[in-house]
């Protein structure tokens, strides 16, 4: 985690100073990561089994802005998820380079399927050829090809993740032309 973390921090450095801290327990995590933001600002780095959990408080755009960095500072594997009723994209990098991609979109009332790599053992390579896009990869998809990788069942179980120290990270907006704006959500774990 120390890694990962140290690799974040330097890379927002890049944008001014960063403010570097630490939260225990979910409660204080969520407090300090919320609410979302139109930028992501503020970013989690969670201690997940063998591996680490990067989160931002981007309302549409995810930790992977981080991705190719940790993992080419780091010399690791990574991994990234996203799901939504219009999208669903899995990624992978190795060293910080894409190794594995897909995705699946709506765009302008099509639905648009691409993938880039050779496909990991575990995925299920006859859903690539469903005749309806949209069904090739789906939230159920992305979430279970996670947990094959992670070896861990995906989503996490957050109350008992968060229960340890958790590194956080707020990267400077000072020179920011727009401001960055927020939104409140509500939180049921």
């Amino acid at each position: 985690m120390a890694a990962a973390a140290d690799s974040v921090d330097a890379n927002l450095r890049r944008f001014g100073p960063v403010k570097r801290g630490h939260c225990k327990g979910l409660d204080e995590a969520l407090g300090w990561l919320l609410p979302l933001a139109s930028f992501s600002t503020r970013y989690l780095v969670v201690p997940c089994s063998e591996w680490t959990l990067l989160l931002s408080n981007g309302r549409s755009i995810a930790a992977d802005d981080q991705l190719f960095s940790v993992s080419k500072a780091a010399g690791c594997r990574g991994a990234y998820g996203r799901w939504a009723s219009d999208s669903c994209m899995w990624q992978v990098v190795e060293a910080g380079r894409e190794t594995r991609s897909i995705i699946c979109y709506l765009d302008g009332g099509r639905w648009v399927f691409h993938q880039q790599g050779g496909p990991l053992p575990f995925e299920n390579r006859m859903l690539y050829e469903k005749r309806r896009k949209r069904d090739r990869l789906t939230p159920e998809v992305v979430q279970d090809y996670l947990s094959q990788l992670l070896h861990m069942p995906f989503p996490p179980d957050w109350r008992s993740l968060m229960s340890q120290e958790t590194v956080c990270l707020e990267r400077s907006t000072h020179e920011f032309r727009t401001p960055v704006e927020e939104y409140a959500v509500e939180v049921d774990l």
